[in-house]
C-alpha cells in the first residue's frame, strides 16, 4: 500500500466516517459506495485506496482504476493531486463532480500529460438533472440542444 510521509492509511477505525460521507450523496458517490458496502475499507478487497488529508469526514478520495475525489477543500484537493503524481500512475481517469475534478486535473495534467483524462460530470445525475437536460425535455444525454 502506498504510504507517503505524513499519510496514515485508513482502517477499520475510519469506516463509520467513510460510510457517512458516502451516504451523504449516494448517487454521486455510487461507484465507491457500492464497493465499500460490499467489501469494506480493506484496499485489497475495495480495489483501491481511500485517501484523506486529515479527517475522512471532510477529506476523502478513492484511488483505484479511477481517481475519484469524493469530498474536500481546495487544500485537500492539492494534497490528493500531490499524492497522485508522487508515485507511478495507477488510474485511467479522474472522475467525479466537476468542482472536485477540475482543480485536481489542473495540477495533475502537466505531470501526466494531455493524453490522460479528467472526466468531470454533473454533481449527480438524476431524474431532474440528466446530463442532456431534464427527463422529458426531448434531449438525450450528451446531445446538443
Amino acid at each position: 500500500m502506498l504510504k507517503l510521509l505524513g499519510d496514515k492509511p485508513l482502517g477499520a477505525r475510519d469506516a463509520a466516517a467513510v460510510e457517512r460521507v458516502l451516504m451523504s450523496d449516494p448517487v454521486a458517490m455510487c461507484m465507491v459506495a457500492a464497493r465499500f458496502e460490499t467489501h469494506g475499507i480493506n484496499p485489497r478487497l475495495l480495489g483501491g485506496e481511500l485517501w484523506t488529508a486529515q479527517d475522512p469526514s471532510t477529506s476523502l478520495c478513492f484511488s483505484g482504476a479511477n481517481l475519484i475525489p469524493l469530498i474536500g477543500s481546495p487544500d485537500d484537493l492539492d494534497h490528493f493531486s500531490d499524492r497522485a503524481v508522487a508515485a507511478p500512475r495507477a488510474c485511467s481517469s479522474i472522475v467525479g463532480r466537476a468542482d472536485l475534478v477540475l482543480p485536481m486535473w489542473q495540477q495533475i495534467e502537466p505531470v501526466w500529460g494531455a493524453g490522460a483524462r479528467g472526466a468531470a460530470g454533473p454533481a449527480a445525475a438524476g431524474p431532474d438533472r440528466m446530463p442532456g437536460g431534464p427527463v422529458g425535455s426531448g434531449r438525450a444525454a450528451g446531445h446538443p440542444r
